[in-house]
Order: C-alpha cells, then sequence, then structure tokens
C-alpha cells in the first residue's frame, strides 16, 4: 500500500465526506472500513465465546481470539504467549501495578515516574504507595519539553523496585529514549513499565530490543475498537506475578478450599473476553503493518514539523515541547493562543471543520510545571495531510483577527450569553462581604471567587471573580446579573431550575436565562456553565 493521505482517507468512513479535518488522533483514531467489517463480521457470522464450547462456532471463536494475539504480538516484537488482552492501557497498568508491584512493594521502597506522565501512569502508583507505604519519586523535564535524564539517574538507587515511563508524551509530543531508560533501571535492579498509548500507535516498536518488563497500549489509538488492549509482559517476570482478577478461565483448577491458576496470559483473563474486539485491533494491526510503521512515522515528523513551524510564526501562539528535530514525534502539537481559553479556541476551531482537543489532556501535572491550566492539543496521524496544517494556522490567525464569540455562529440566545462575556457584572469589589467560596472546574481550569453580601434574608451585594472560558465567564456574569437583590430563597430557586436544565433536561429556561439553553447540547461546555451557579448554591448555604 503507498503512503497517500488522500488515498488512506478514502478507507475511512467518517472522513471519506472530507466534512472535518480529523486533528484529535492522540485522543482516539479513526477506524478504517476493513477494521468496522472486522468486528461486524465476527458478531455477524460467529458472535460465540472463546476458550468456552467445543461446537463449530466457539472453536473459530477460539482461532480467531488466538490468532489476533498471534498479530499484535507480532507487531510490537513480543511472543505470542507474553501478550495478555486487557481493555485499554489504563487497565494494563494497573493490572501491572496490582499483579506485580503492590506485593513487592512497602516501606523503604520507591517507584519512579516523571512529571510528564498521563495519570493512567500516574494514580496507580499513587494508589499502590497509599497502600504499601512505598515512595514515589518524579523526574523533571527540560524547558524544551525533554525528559532530564540526568535527573532520573540521580533518582535510581537500590530502594527503587519499578521505573514506570511513557514512550510517548500525549501532550508534548516528547519521545522518551526508552531503551536507554530500561536499561538504566536494571542497572539498579528495578523493572521498567513503558506506557505505549502514543507510541505504538505512531511507530516501530521491538519489547525485546526495549528492553522492558511491561509494554501497555490501547486498540482504540491505533485504529482499533474501543475497549480492547494489549498488556506485553516479559516472561521473566511471570513467576514474579499474582492474578489481577478471579473468575472463569484464568484458573487451572478450583476446589472449594484453593484454586490453582493458569499460566499467563490467561491468567489475567477472566471471564469473557472481547473477541470481537481483538480481532477488530488485529486488522488495525495489519492495516499499519502493509502501511509500514517506519513509513507513519516519517510521515508524522514532516507533517508535525510544518504544522509546528506555521503556528510557531503566529504572534499571540505559545506552542510546547521539541520539535521533530530535537526529540518530538510531531504527531502531538500543543499550544496556547493569547487572549482565549483552549476549549474557547478548540470551539472556534470546530465551527471551522477542525476537531481539536482542549483541556489538561489527563496530565494536570504537567500543565502545573508548563505553568498553564490547560492547552490546544492538535494531533496528526496517517489520514492527515499538509492541507490540514494549513487550515489550523489559516484557523488560529483568524480568531485572532477577529473577536470571537462565546459560541462562533451561534443562536441568538448564545448571543446573549456573549453579551455577559463581553460586559461582566459584579467584578468589582464590595466593601464588606459575610461569605466567600471559591468553585474549580478542573476539567478545562475555569476557576470562580464569589463572595456574597446578605441582608435580611436577601442578597444585598456581590462579587463575582471568574477566570477560565467563555463560557464560564459568561454564565457567572449572568448568574451574578441574576441573582443580586434576590431573597436566599428564590435565588436557590433559579439555581436549581437552571441546573435541571443543563443536567436533566429540565424545562427550558426564559427570559434573559434562554442564553444557557443552547449550552445542554454541548456535553463538554456543561461543566463550565454549572460553576457559578454550583458556586452560588455553595455559598447561599452558608449563609
Amino acid at each position: 500500500m503507498s503512503f497517500s493521505p488522500a488515498q488512506i482517507r478514502r478507507d475511512f468512513p467518517v472522513l471519506r465526506e472530507g466534512k472535518v479535518r480529523y486533528l484529535d488522533s492522540a485522543a482516539t483514531a479513526q477506524r478504517p472500513e476493513i477494521v468496522i467489517r472486522a468486528e461486524a463480521d465476527f458478531y455477524t457470522l460467529i458472535g460465540a465465546n472463546a476458550h468456552r464450547g467445543v461446537y463449530g462456532l466457539a472453536v473459530e471463536s477460539t482461532r480467531l481470539y488466538e490468532a489476533a494475539r498471534e498479530q499484535i504480538a507480532g507487531f510490537i516484537g513480543a511472543d505470542t504467549d507474553e501478550l495478555a488482552f486487557v481493555r485499554n492501557t489504563t487497565e494494563g497498568i494497573n493490572l501491572v501495578a496490582r499483579a506485580w508491584a503492590a506485593h513487592r512493594l512497602g516501606p523503604g521502597k520507591a517507584i519512579v515516574t516523571t512529571v510528564m506522565e498521563h495519570h493512567s501512569n500516574l494514580v496507580p502508583w499513587q494508589m499502590v504507595a497509599q497502600q504499601t507505604g512505598c515512595e514515589l519519586r518524579f523526574a523533571r523535564i527540560t524547558p524544551e519539553g525533554l525528559l532530564d535524564m540526568d535527573h532520573l539517574q540521580e533518582l535510581l538507587d537500590e530502594r527503587v523496585v519499578l521505573v514506570a515511563i511513557t514512550h510517548v508524551s500525549n501532550v508534548l509530543g516528547t519521545a522518551n529514549p526508552v531503551a536507554d531508560i530500561c536499561k538504566l533501571a536494571h542497572e539498579h535492579g528495578a523493572a521498567c513499565l513503558v506506557d505505549g498509548a502514543q507510541g505504538a500507535p505512531h511507530r516501530q516498536v521491538d519489547v525485546h530490543a526495549m528492553g522492558c518488563d511491561f509494554y501497555a497500549f490501547s486498540g482504540h489509538k491505533m485504529m482499533g475498537p474501543m475497549g480492547i488492549g494489549g498488556l506485553y509482559i516479559n516472561r521473566q517476570r511471570f513467576n514474579e506475578m499474582q492474578p489481577f482478577m478471579g473468575g472463569g478461565e484464568m484458573i487451572d483448577r478450583v476446589e472449594l478450599s484453593h484454586t490453582t491458576y493458569a499460566k499467563p496470559p490467561l491468567m489475567f483473563e477472566a471471564g469473557t473476553q472481547n473477541v470481537g474486539g481483538a480481532v477488530g485491533m488485529a486488522a488495525a494491526v495489519r492495516y499499519l503493518q502493509r502501511l509500514g510503521m517506519r513509513e507513519v512515522e516519517a510521515h508524522e515528523r514532516l507533517l508535525g514539523g510544518y504544522a509546528r513551524q506555521k503556528l510557531a510564526r503566529i504572534p499571540g501562539v505559545k506552542v510546547f515541547g521539541p520539535d521533530p528535530d530535537s526529540g518530538g514525534t510531531g504527531g502531538v502539537l500543543t499550544f496556547t493562543v493569547d487572549g482565549h481559553h483552549p476549549h474557547d479556541v478548540a470551539q472556534f476551531l470546530d465551527h471551522a471543520g477542525l476537531a481539536v482537543r482542549a483541556g489538561d489532556h489527563c496530565a494536570q501535572p504537567l500543565h502545573k510545571v508548563l505553568g498553564v491550566i490547560a492547552t490546544t492539543r492538535a494531533s496528526f496521524y496517517i489520514y492527515n495531510e499538509m492541507s490540514d496544517a494549513d487550515a489550523l494556522s489559516e484557523a488560529v490567525s483568524d480568531m485572532l483577527k477577529h473577536r470571537a464569540s462565546v459560541v462562533p455562529g451561534a443562536s441568538d440566545a448564545m448571543e446573549m450569553l456573549d453579551y455577559y462575556f463581553r460586559n461582566p457584572v459584579a467584578r468589582d469589589p464590595i466593601p464588606e462581604w459575610e461569605v466567600e467560596k471559591e468553585g474549580v472546574n478542573s476539567l478545562c481550569g475555569d476557576e470562580l471567587t464569589i463572595r456574597l453580601h446578605v441582608d435580611g434574608a436577601a442578597i444585598k451585594d456581590l462579587q463575582v471573580e471568574a477566570r477560565g472560558c467563555k463560557v464560564s465567564q459568561a454564565s457567572a456574569s449572568l448568574a451574578a446579573a441574576t441573582l443580586k437583590g434576590k431573597a436566599v430563597d428564590e435565588a436557590m430557586e433559579i439555581i436549581s431550575k437552571v441546573q435541571a436544565m443543563l443536567t436533566n433536561n429540565g424545562p427550558k429556561l426564559e427570559g434573559e436565562l434562554a442564553a444557557l439553553n443552547p449550552v445542554a447540547d454541548m456535553p463538554a461546555r456543561l461543566k463550565c456553565a454549572l460553576l457559578a451557579w454550583k458556586t452560588f448554591e455553595e455559598a447561599l448555604k452558608d449563609v
């Protein structure tokens, strides 16, 4: 198969008509028709359980399931019995945390990871540390967004049991030298787990050559179905592991008093497995193998480098992470735009036909290190081309040139919300107050401080300090204008109606509050709009 993004797009039903430029593959990749058909054919023509029956359909289900294991294991350079099926990268990492790490750790032991990790390679280790009393150590990054290898080496000593590292950062696009890190870990007697969620879909992976002990990855990020992924387990670690879950199929023999377990990988596959997902994931692997992973990587480096240069030239745009010539992959392009919250940038780009992601990308500690609450991220894959980068650059430039509304092309109702954003209410300090309440929407970094002066069971005065996206600020301004002067009981009733409309399909709001009605159809903006009303509710409860 020749590498032509325009030709490749024809294989993807959702991309054929060209209505959207899809730049969110780091979250989940689109699927070619061959993958969709493979999973559908399994359920249409077979649909039986694997490893259960001796009748024909069950035998064929088992054959396809194990053939998928062989295909996917080979894709990452593993032996077939070293690959366990999991739901996703997150489950794979949690499996290692529970089945291997938890019983090997305790006071005086340590895990080394980094500040650039996705929450899925951070929270499981926090949980293990809380359970066992072990220490967590975090390697820094350089100003360029590279892993500080000198600091990583300083953190390694005889107390370290595990090094848990991302292959490629989902925010910075940094490709870490995982083979070198695995070697360093082993030299200090530690095992090494690699989060391959952003690695396996985009570059050639050979886990044996890499030298890792565990490698977790997801099917949906490499054009496979959701709900299926893989965990490589070096067979030298088999005897050190305990079961992750108990149930059918992961057993050898069950007595009322005790159970003996199957050998890996079946020991980690309790219960009915996602056979259709495995079949679909194997089809995605075959598709990538026909393209060639080195060609995939080269395409992303070229495209990502071009897009980075285009955006970096725009005044007011800051791009994060290393460029493809100094440690970046090119597949991930994360940026901020002066004066515009990342969620507002993403909504404007959506109106321009560009699908990008905004928020903290499940990497809140990294964003704190970067000094920003949230970012906008464009991520490229095999079906993207230079014109997508041009369109991204042009849309960002257009947003900076023209005053963007809360929601571009919005209805008259949303124009009212836009008015409240541009004309904030109750921002000035008030001379006295009895109640102060802070609210935070961690999803995109909205922050709010409310101060209330209540006299005679009525809100005589108030102040709202809103920091965040336009929807959040506009909703806070509208809330302040609506609630000021109201009796506390009346204010609580209004708040209840607003929350019901936004969260429970309650009756549509009337008057100026109708400005919020369209937000109910924007799931990603609900928390933004609700923040002020929830914070006012909490403040009034303290009156």
